[in-house]
């Protein structure tokens, strides 16, 4: 027993030691480092004059250097005055889970983490978790203490050395483009361009973002686990010197009234900053970073199985969501043994909802499954398209779950949503979680990044979030930067999140050249 208490003595004298130690470590400016499984990744944790950095080396090599950490909330301010109080004991795990989609069915994914502890000036506690797998870094704050808080703002910063250049797609302006659609992550990328330029619309740039840090490697810039309790950011356009922070939505995204900030419920743990790391895009395409960092926020209500789909709109517009043409395109899937045919919008009103109960009961027969496109509504587009008002209040929104699970509807795709506050993160889960309730899948369109979606909802199957095929129909050349888009997309869109390209035309042509009469070429 005595024996036991001097072990016990010298542990706590030991434990001591080192969190004075590392204390001074940090207060000079020296690195406090934590190393992937295979010894290849590596992040660094220091203060600089009251400030937190972080960089991250690959073998050895650097591909973010000093990079700024904190986060301000409308009581705290974790920016500047920072001092180091201590580190958590590290953790190793392997962990082992299943996806219902994706990349593959079977996870295994090695890692190490640790979280650094901070105070403020006020005595204020901040945590930053960081985990390195072998694939790259990921981290997030945890705001310590009780009751209501509101997150201002995020002083992350991924900052690039000089010869990086990078593969981005731009924010658009809320409120711009069709009926006032945007953003809805709908644009090309911009190819190898210089770290620092200005993106294309002055709004900033979307996730997730690519980078060649020269000839040492590849990064990919995104974040995972957004969910109704946060935003969704993005990378602000002003990036001089290739220092690109996380910016906040914008204050007209989704409804003006609603706050660009964060309410969240202390303690908090934030969505993760994801840094996707290879030597060569192979490591970048196979990662699941995404999905590691998140776990299910609820069981499968359904069976929520992947498919191909047949879809008239695409070639043929609103004009063919007719009974007669639907029927043709339940008929063409079930010949190209596809497992679902789409019914996209006005089916309200020309078809009705007596003839889709119909066309249920006929696909139904042939093992074929109907997708019902939703207007998302709502004050934030001008979009007409309708069935209108169905999903964006709780009481329409199940009473239309409800019909469609009566009569055998598979899932819906939900459309023309309104940018990445709070709210918008809020409307996203309250239609998955209605949905699971009555075994509906959800595709999201006209909407933003999936962001670890398909493994915090299982029946979220797919979203566009990219400028998807129907493009081609509205310019030419959008019909002609397909090819080079298309090569791009594996390596960026698709890495992190199922992505409804809605392929796929086969035809030479598609649609007309508006005022001459001439086909839309698509070779």
């Amino acid at each position: 027993m005595e024996s036991a208490k001097k072990k016990l003595k010298v542990k706590c004298i030991l434990s001591g030691i080192l969190s004075i130690l590392l204390c001074m470590a940090c207060d000079t400016g020296e690195k406090m480092s934590l190393t992937s499984p295979d010894s290849k990744v590596s992040v660094n944790v220091y203060l600089r004059e009251g400030k937190l950095f972080y960089d991250v080396e690959l073998e050895n090599s650097p591909v973010l250097e000093a990079s700024p950490l904190g986060i301000t909330t409308k009581n705290s301010d974790f920016t500047k005055d920072l001092i180091f109080e201590d580190i958590s004991e590290l953790k190793e795990e392997n962990q082992q889970y299943s996806l219902l989609r994706g990349k593959k069915s079977q996870v295994t994914q090695s890692y190490k983490e640790q979280m650094f502890n901070v105070k403020n000036k006020e005595g204020k506690q901040l945590g930053v978790i960081f985990r390195v797998s072998n694939d790259g870094v990921a981290y997030a704050y945890n705001i310590k203490g009780n009751g209501e808080e509101e997150v201002l703002s995020e002083n992350s910063g991924f900052n690039f050395p000089e010869k990086t250049t990078a593969f981005m797609a731009p924010l658009a302006k809320a409120k711009s483009g069709w009926a006032k659609t945007n953003p809805s992550y709908e644009d090309h990328y911009q190819l190898d361009i210089p770290i620092g330029t200005p993106s294309d619309y002055g709004q900033g740039w979307v996730y997730p973002a690519l980078f060649r840090i020269g000839d040492e490697g590849w990064v990919l810039i995104s974040e995972t686990g957004v969910d109704c309790n946060y935003v969704a950011t993005h990378l602000a356009d002003d990036s001089q010197g290739g220092l690109y922070k996380v910016e906040f939505p914008h204050a007209d995204h989704n409804l003006p009234e609603d706050p660009a900030t964060a309410a969240v419920t202390l303690p908090f743990t934030t969505p993760w900053r994801t840094i996707t790391i290879g030597e060569n895009l192979n490591t970048i395409v196979e990662s699941t970073m995404a999905q590691d960092l998140v776990t299910p926020y609820y069981s499968p209500n359904g069976d929520y199985r992947s498919g191909k789909a047949s879809w008239s709109w695409l070639v043929y517009n609103d004009g063919h969501t007719t009974y007669k043409d639907t029927k043709e395109f339940i008929d063409l899937a079930d010949s190209l043994d596809f497992e679902y045919c789409l019914i996209d919008a006005i089916w309200d009103t020309q078809i009705g909802r007596d003839k889709i109960e119909e066309l249920a009961k006929y696909a139904a027969v042939k093992n074929i499954g109907l997708i019902l496109w939703y207007n998302s509504n709502g004050n934030w587009n001008d979009a007409p398209q309708s069935p209108l008002n169905r999903m964006n209040t709780r009481d329409a929104r199940r009473e239309e779950l409800a019909w469609m699970q009566k009569i055998g509807i598979k899932g819906i795709k939900v459309d023309f949503f309104g940018g990445d506050k709070q709210s918008g993160m809020q409307l996203y889960q309250d239609i998955l979680e209605d949905a699971n309730d009555f075994g509906i899948a959800c595709n999201f369109h006209g909407a933003t990044l999936p962001r670890g979606w398909d493994r915090m909802f299982p029946n979220f199957v797919t979203a566009e979030a990219v400028m998807g095929m129907e493009f081609c129909k509205f310019d030419q050349k959008n019909a002609d930067w397909q090819p080079k888009h298309c090569t791009i997309l594996p390596f960026i869109r698709n890495v992190v999140a199922p992505m409804d390209f809605t392929p796929v035309v086969l035809n030479p042509t598609l649609g007309e050249v508006p005022g001459t009469g001439a086909k839309r070429m698509t070779t």
